[in-house]
């Protein structure tokens, strides 16, 4: 009789073990997810007058407040130049619009769990789906800032750069750092009640970290390198790629980014599974 056993399985293989599981079953149960995604659009607001339209006119307007404060009244003399090609505004923009969308996700993550208390203490329920609804949700919002930015462009600059073709594939590598994030903040509030305020607070610094209403070359070379390591910033600089600079400006940006989603989904679902059996008796 043999004794050799089985060798179990390390961290690494376990955390890969949990994404896949929490993709699957986003896609297992792709008709209820898409029912509790509908409520999480219109739950929030019932009875109020716009109802489920506030959830993408509160980013819209935030947007706006943005563009005129940095690009109306500021008003830097910004573009013309092959260094920078468009003009503030289309900066403003480019950072702004996946700046919004990862705040938004990030608070509505808080919730995710803590708010659903009847359907966690269902043991048959996927509970993946939660903090998969608020990515989702927060996603709509998003594309259409996405579309307000493209009209922008075109209506100021008569055309769009190429590197719009590769879109898709930065906002699916966006949504699975957000899936990574909301997946490791539903689970983590369910123990720490406050981290939504933290978020918060953290959400309304984090715009003046990130090169978003200003350039890197405006920033004091004493604290510049705070910017290269912020892991936020390579994902604005991808977006500014696509949208404002026409052209890979940055490259280490899209391999920062590609790492930190697959690091942040990984980490995130294995904190989500690992912490789900005691959700139960947290909440």
């Amino acid at each position: 009789m043999s004794d050799a056993r089985v060798a179990e399985p390390g961290v690494i293989q376990i955390a890969f073990r949990d994404t896949r599981r929490v993709l699957g079953d986003l896609v297992r149960h792709r008709r209820l997810f898409w029912e509790i995604t509908r409520r999480e659009f219109s739950d929030p607001h019932a009875g109020q007058a716009l109802g489920a339209a506030w959830t993408v006119l509160h980013p819209l307007v935030l947007l706006g407040i943005y563009v005129f404060i940095f690009g109306v009244v500021f008003s830097a003399k910004v573009g013309g130049t092959r260094e920078m090609p468009l003009d503030y505004t289309a900066y403003i923009l480019s950072g702004m619009v996946p700046w919004l969308a990862s705040q938004q996700a990030a608070l509505r993550s808080c919730g995710a769990i803590v708010s659903r208390e009847s359907l966690v203490k269902q043991v048959v329920f996927p509970l993946e789906i939660l903090p998969g609804a608020a990515v989702v949700t927060t996603a709509f919002a998003q594309l259409v800032g996405v579309m307000v930015l493209v009209v922008y462009i075109l209506v100021t600059n008569g055309a769009l750069p190429w590197t719009m073709l590769l879109l898709p594939l930065v906002l699916v590598f966006h949504w699975m750092l957000l899936l990574g994030i909301a997946l490791a903040l539903s689970a983590a509030s369910v123990f720490l009640r406050d981290l939504r305020e933290i978020v918060q607070v953290l959400s309304a610094v984090g715009v003046f970290i990130i090169p978003v209403v200003y350039l890197p070359a405006w920033v004091p070379e004493a604290v510049r390198p705070l910017l290269y390591v912020n892991p936020v910033s390579a994902v604005i600089w991808v977006y500014q790629d696509v949208f404002y600079f026409g052209r890979i400006e940055h490259p280490g940006a899209w391999f920062a980014m590609a790492g930190i989603t697959l690091l942040t989904l990984v980490v995130g679902a294995r904190m989500f599974r690992w912490s789900q059996p005691m959700f139960g008796d947290a909440l």
